[in-house]
């Protein structure tokens, strides 16, 4: 398989510090890093060039040129504080991203630059942290699409705005990059079993089933029902499903705010 996006990473040095910044001033980027939250990513970066953190800072390259900026920490557990929102007994990191070349913005990259990130720099790691500020509905969108979970709301030290936990089995993620999923239990019930929340795919899935005469659709994993919702609109009858407690209560308020009648199921795909 030919690689679509061939990125590639490295962490920060010297010579990127004047580039970082410059991102970080950035309208686009200054919107959600600022106050206490800049000034600890300013200072960790200058600390992390000097081998004073164990933080690390990382550029997104796209043929050599860095485009976006990603953040990871080790989680020491138990006495972490962030030890309080882990599932796995083995090692988390937490992640931060952005992209900071506007060139590179609305082209739907920020997932597979997660992806291809965690794949090639943390393949051991057994889940990821990520906190998106409550409002930045589009970050937590794309974490979603990555896999993410939101695990409850809090407010941050350094933020006075609450923020969403959430968390990514890396276990399950590595499903989403090739590795087959047990659908075969379930295809006699189902015209489609569709895994993914991206509502780019909307139309093209639409025309899929109604080119088969589809009719009835299980989405796995639907996240806060994007796609749940598009398609019962469209007349579909959908089931949705999702390990996250959190996200089928959003995705049951949507369907209820848009009148529609959506059976939603908690757990794993196999138990439906």
């Amino acid at each position: 398989m030919i690689k679509k996006h061939p990125f590639t990473f490295r962490t920060v040095n010297e010579n990127d510090r004047t580039l970082v910044h410059s991102w970080l001033t950035k309208p686009h980027v200054a919107k959600w890093f600022y106050g206490d939250g800049l000034a600890n990513t300013l200072k960790g970066i200058d600390d992390f060039i000097k081998g004073m953190t164990d933080t690390k800072y990382w550029l997104a390259c796209d043929k050599d040129k860095p485009f976006a900026f990603l953040i990871t920490s080790l989680v020491k557990k138990p006495e972490d504080e962030l030890s309080k929102w882990c599932v796995a007994e083995g090692t988390t990191i937490t992640l931060d991203m952005l992209i900071g070349e506007e060139e590179y913005l609305g082209k739907k990259l920020s997932d597979i630059i997660i992806k291809e990130f965690l794949s090639s720099q943390f393949p051991e790691v057994e889940e990821v942290l990520i906190d998106p500020e409550a409002s930045n509905s589009r970050a937590i969108h794309v974490y979603e699409k990555v896999g993410f979970q939101i695990l409850g709301e809090f407010i941050p030290s350094h933020s006075p705005h609450p923020h969403y936990m959430m968390r990514l089995n890396m276990n399950r993620f590595e499903n989403t990059l090739g590795l087959p999923l047990e659908y075969s239990s379930l295809s006699r019930y189902y015209d489609l079993l569709s895994q993914g929340n991206d509502e780019s795919t909307h139309l093209s899935l639409e025309k899929i089933l109604r080119e088969n005469k589809a009719r009835t659709v299980l989405d796995l994993t639907c996240g806060t029902g994007a796609q749940v919702l598009w398609l019962a609109s469209k007349g579909f009858q959908v089931v949705g499903s999702d390990q996250s407690h959190e996200l089928l209560k959003i995705a049951t308020m949507k369907a209820k705010d848009a009148g529609l009648t959506i059976p939603f199921h908690y757990g794993d795909m196999r138990e439906v």
